[in-house]
């Protein structure tokens, strides 16, 4: 049976790939948005990407001419964080990747440890991981995972729909 539009109440709407290829919006996103709250349909974006935060997500959904607030986007490293807050809310975490996913665990009052620390990680994180991968932060990695840390890693995506296609 067919659902109408004034039967909806709620959506979860992925971004990357759906709302938009690299920084190219689709056409007609920000009216979507705009119709979405003039039928007061609630929604969430969420994302497995980790490479931004909640915070750069509305600052680049802006750009592309539409108004979203923090509260309405969930990216992987929001979800990570909050496991890890909600699990061991004294964490000690080691980051490979964007520099977001430390911004996140921060926000759950989570201790971030640089590379001169990651032996004491109780966790290691991984995601977003374009532009920020080394061989000594795996190495880090790898020799405080072999101690007993958990690893996590934000998503397990083998693939990314960027502007130039699926890479």
């Amino acid at each position: 049976m067919p659902i109408a539009i004034k039967d909806i109440r709620n959506l979860i709407i992925d971004m990357d790939g759906v709302l938009w290829h690299g920084n190219n919006a689709i056409a007609g996103m920000p009216q979507f948005f705009e119709t979405l709250r003039r039928l007061e349909i609630r929604f969430v974006l969420a994302t497995n990407n980790a490479g931004r935060s909640g915070e750069e997500y509305v600052t680049k959904l802006a750009s592309m001419g539409a108004q979203i607030y923090t509260d309405e986007i969930l990216t992987s490293s929001q979800a990570t964080a909050d496991y890890i807050a909600q699990t061991t809310p004294h964490a000690r975490v080691y980051v490979v990747g964007s520099p977001s996913i430390g911004t996140e665990l921060r926000h759950k009052n989570l201790t971030v440890v640089p590379d001169a620390e990651a032996q004491t990680a109780t966790h290691v994180v991984m995601g977003g991981i374009v532009g920020h991968l080394t061989y000594d932060k795996l190495a880090e990695a790898c020799m405080a995972i072999r101690r007993g840390a958990m690893f996590i890693g934000t998503n397990p995506d083998i693939t990314f729909p960027g502007e130039r296609g699926i890479i």
